[in-house]
């Protein structure tokens, strides 16, 4: 009975050495949670400590009372926070205690009641080991101990979390306010000096309050004639005030009206002389160069075409014209005609000039219109003085000349087109008789609108049309005598039939209508072999 009494002692011993061993374990790991919730809160009252710290330095260091104020709030708030943290902190806490009492409770009662069964057992079956379902109960218990650890280590840290949060927000927000002060109060600085400058302005406003007293203490009469007497003076000022007003107003006016007139002058000068340059430069003469090419010529030949000068002198005794020509150096000089003018007083300018050119080229004349004119009025001298210059006169007639090894057949036809076929026959048929170059000259472009143009010829020369006297830009003539509106037949080179015709400008004016964008021309030939390059 010893034995069996002393056994179970041992048995009870032994298992509340065990119980008191899990025991120890709980509340080894209630101390180790209680050391995390203190270490979470020291370090929360670190943060707190910090903040306070940081708040009392900007304060100091920022004269800016708003701010410091603004930064006391946020410490305020802070600690406010930390206190509401540390408060839900002791209150989870007092859950945990109250969980571990409610825990121990129920372990002391499970042990209290193995006890007792383990000493009313028999001594056999307290040296059997612990059943599976009191394992079970063990091993649950601890799990949910270590759950609610767990649960409320998570509800602390974002507790903690929840209340940094909110600090921050209240601090940003505190920022923003002490920012939004600071602009007022600058707002408030610059419109002070403002209300400052104002103060002038009453000061004015009582001394003129003072001054309507003092005034009407003056007796009413009194400052009627003040007033008239002055009236008349400011009367007068103001009239010459507007009498200046209105003499300015009329000087700037003259002034401008000057100003356009002179530029309006000015602009109507520039014309003038542009269009004098362009459209009235009959004072000087252009030179044009044509080519015509045949199997007839073995060298060149070069003739320079003279016509319409109407006795116009290019510089004395035309010393201008008689130096082109001598720089030209042409072979021979052919004339077409109206070298001289109807009804002038003299021709000797134009027996002179024929002379000269005599002694620089041969010259070869064809008689034009005034010449003709002249002839049938009475002067009959005009022929033989022509011929007694040197020229020769080809009054419908051909002569052949050899020039630069070249023979060349020259007709002169006298004739206009309404008397070709009753005076010129004879002189056709005897020009296309000839074997040379056959030159023709004659002085109305007219006959080769169908008389002459398919005449068995090689070039024709001629003149008359004075380029149309008013030459349109892009369209050309204005006007011919022969041909009309807008004629055809006025200058350059033109194929009117199976040979070429180069027409002249001519060199002078023969009636009131000046020449307009119409430049008298010289006119240089050069006749060359076949298929020979040629250029200026």
């Amino acid at each position: 009975m010893k034995n069996a009494k002393r056994a179970r002692d041992n048995n009870v011993k032994l298992l509340w050495k065990k119980k008191t061993s899990g025991a120890e374990k709980r509340l080894e790991a209630d101390g180790i949670f209680n050391q995390e919730t203190e270490a979470e809160e020291k370090k929360l009252n670190a943060s707190v400590q910090a903040a306070k710290e940081k708040a009392d330095a900007k304060s100091a260091n920022n004269p800016n009372k708003a701010e410091a104020a603004n930064a006391e709030s946020v410490v305020s708030k802070s600690a406010e926070n930390a206190a509401e943290a540390a408060d839900i902190a002791k209150a989870a806490d007092d859950k945990a205690e109250a969980e571990k009492a409610e825990n121990a409770e129920k372990s002391e009662a499970t042990e209290k009641t193995e006890a007792a069964e383990a000493i009313s057992a028999p001594a056999e079956s307290e040296e059997k080991p612990e059943s599976g379902n009191t394992k079970a109960l063990k091993a649950e218990s601890a799990e949910r101990t270590e759950a609610a650890k767990a649960i409320d280590s998570a509800e602390a840290a974002d507790i903690a979390k929840a209340a940094d949060d909110k600090a921050e927000a209240e601090k940003a927000e505190n920022a923003e306010k002490s920012e939004a002060t600071e602009k007022t109060e600058a707002a408030e600085a610059i419109s002070a000096p403002a209300e400052s400058e104002e103060k002038p302005e009453v000061e004015k406003t009582a001394s003129a309050e003072n001054a309507e007293k003092t005034e009407a203490s003056v007796p009413e009469a009194e400052r009627k004639a003040e007033a008239e007497k002055a009236k008349p003076k400011a009367d007068a000022k103001k009239q010459k005030d507007t009498d200046t007003e209105k003499h300015g107003g009329r000087m700037i006016k003259l002034v401008n009206w000057a100003v356009m007139i002179v530029l309006i002058m000015a602009a109507c000068f520039g014309v003038y002389t542009e269009f004098d340059k362009v459209m009235l430069d009959n004072d000087t003469y252009s030179e044009s160069f044509y080519v015509v090419q045949s199997d007839k010529i073995s060298e060149r030949v070069r003739t320079v075409l003279i016509t319409d000068l109407h006795l116009k002198e290019y510089g004395k005794d035309n010393s201008e014209l008689l130096a082109s020509l001598k720089e030209l150096e042409p072979d021979f000089i052919t004339v077409v005609g109206d070298m001289f003018l109807y009804g002038s007083n003299t021709y000797e300018p134009m027996y002179e000039l024929l002379e000269s050119m005599v002694d620089i080229a041969p010259v070869y004349f064809a008689l034009g219109n005034h010449e003709i004119s002249e002839y049938l009025n009475g002067h009959r001298e005009i022929l033989t003085r022509i011929s007694g210059t040197g020229a020769v006169l080809l009054n419908n007639s051909t002569v052949d000349v050899t020039v630069k090894g070249n023979l060349l057949s020259i007709g002169g036809l006298s004739e206009h087109a309404d008397g070709i076929k009753r005076y010129a026959p004879d002189f056709m048929e005897d020009f296309t008789a000839h074997k040379g170059f056959k030159l023709l000259l004659t002085h109305y472009p007219i006959n080769f609108m169908g008389y002459v143009e398919y005449a068995d010829a090689d070039l024709a020369l001629a003149g008359h049309e004075h380029g149309g006297i008013i030459r349109l830009p892009f369209a050309g003539a204005l006007i011919s005598a022969d041909q009309g509106l807008l004629p055809d037949l006025t200058e350059g080179m033109t194929y009117p039939g199976s040979y070429p015709l180069i027409i002249s400008r001519g060199m002078g004016d023969s009636s009131s209508v000046p020449r307009i964008n119409n430049q008298p021309e010289l006119v240089i030939v050069d006749i060359t072999p076949n298929k020979l390059e040629f250029s200026y």
